[in-house]
């Protein structure tokens, strides 16, 4: 009777797998559990497409205090506010990214080139003082040398000639006009070009662009160069009328050459009449050897004063 108790007991620990009803609720049981997953990311995924406006930054108040103007309002029933209006308004999403990007990739490409990136651009900020002008509005002001389109500025940056390349910046080069000149012998459509090539078709036949545009930049700005030169001569002419009625000055001059007859005694240099302007610039280099706090005799001193006559300039000779 031990025993079978015993082997009774050993039946029981080794007790056989649940009945196979139950093995069947286990997948119910999870596809319930899994429910709520499903719902949740499905929530997400509509609040990801319902999340293409632009947000609008403000503190949020949860429970309006009674007496305020959220609580007395209500939920503003009186109103409806079209989402779909909203959309359009202040969209902001990958969708609306991406309509932007091709609209402006399908603009790129419907646009021609008939230069590189780098001189379209050169063109293009060179023609800023003309931007309110069509190309061929500017072809006609340049045949006709128009001061009222044509200013100085603009006539200057017209001109601009790169530092390093030595090309013009906005006038074309000979490998643009024969570029114009296929793309027009073609016959193709002129309203695909972009700005600087329009530019270039406008102005690719004006004869003798360059000149005509220097030319012009001369006579905008002559009667300003022509105030400049008179003022300038003015200047000299006074300049020069003081130093030579000045009796001071000459007897500056008078020293220095009395003083260089002595130092060049004895050489080619010496027995001099007069020396050219140029010398007063070469007197700092010549030094002194005695101190120069020596006392002087005050007859050497007379004797090298110099000496004034009534013409205030004596016999000197000025070399210009």
């Amino acid at each position: 009777p031990a025993k079978g108790k015993g082997k009774g007991k050993g039946k029981e620990k080794g007790a056989a797998p649940p009945p196979p009803m139950d093995a069947k609720a286990k997948p119910k049981a999870k596809a319930k559990a899994g429910l709520p997953k499903a719902a949740a990311k499905g929530e997400a995924q509509a609040k990801r497409e319902l999340s293409k406006l632009k947000p609008l930054g403000w503190q949020k108040i949860t429970d309006a205090e009674e007496g305020t103007l959220w609580a007395c309002s209500g939920d503003g029933d009186d109103f409806d506010v079209s989402r779909s209006t909203l959309e359009q308004i202040f969209a902001w999403g990958t969708g609306q990214n991406r309509l932007a990007k091709g609209r402006s990739e399908s603009a790129e490409e419907a646009k021609k080139c008939l230069t590189t990136p780098g001189r379209a651009m050169g063109i293009c900020i060179g023609l800023h003082p003309l931007r309110h002008q069509t190309p061929y509005s500017i072809r006609e002001a340049i045949l006709a040398l128009d001061q009222a389109v044509l200013t100085e500025e603009a006539t200057e940056l017209l001109l601009t000639i790169d530092a390093k390349s030595q090309q013009p910046t906005v006038l074309p080069t000979p490998e643009e006009i024969e570029a114009v000149r296929n793309y027009v012998a073609s016959k193709q459509d002129l309203d695909l070009l972009d700005d600087a090539s329009k530019f270039l078709v406008a102005v690719h036949d004006v004869p003798h662009l360059k000149d005509r545009l220097t030319l012009h930049q001369f006579r905008t700005g002559f009667t300003e160069c022509v105030d400049a030169l008179h003022e300038a001569l003015n200047t000299m002419s006074t300049a020069l009328h003081q130093v030579r009625n000045s009796k001071s000055f000459a007897s500056i001059l008078l020293l220095v050459l009395k003083t260089g007859n002595v130092l060049n005694d004895g050489t080619a240099r010496g027995d001099a009449r007069g020396f050219r302007m140029s010398t007063l610039m070469q007197l700092s280099n010549l030094k002194q050897v005695e101190p120069a706090q020596q006392a002087r005799d005050p007859a050497q001193s007379r004797d090298a004063s110099p000496r004034q006559n009534s013409g205030g300039g004596g016999n000197l000779t000025l070399l210009a």
